[in-house]
């Protein structure tokens, strides 16, 4: 009886080692995914100061409502650009990080 509860034992310490070992390399993705996001965070706050920057700019000169209309067009034309970057990139991130989980 005892040699069984032994190998019981042994069975439930592998276990939670390899649990622990999972939990680990679950948490150091989380924490990459986590940097690497905020890093994209922080180039998209550029952008959007830069885009910031650019409108302020072209609101100084003289133009009527047509020119007004394209300037924002063609803007939200790159932050959707960006977005659509970034979220790609993101997603890269993320299948690479659940590829390399598996």
């Amino acid at each position: 009886m005892e040699d069984v509860l032994s190998k019981f034992k042994e069975s439930v310490d592998s276990l939670l080692v390899e649990v622990n070992g999972k939990a680990e390399e679950i948490k150091e993705n989380f924490n990459s995914f986590k940097d690497v996001f905020g890093k994209e965070l922080d180039v998209q706050s550029e952008n959007l100061k830069t885009y910031k920057s650019r409108l302020e700019a072209k609101g100084k000169k003289i133009f009527d409502s047509e020119a007004i209309l394209n300037d924002v067009k063609e803007e939200a034309g790159f932050v959707i650009n960006d977005v659509k970057t970034s979220v790609d990139r993101l997603l890269d991130i993320m299948k690479d990080t659940v590829s390399k989980a598996k």
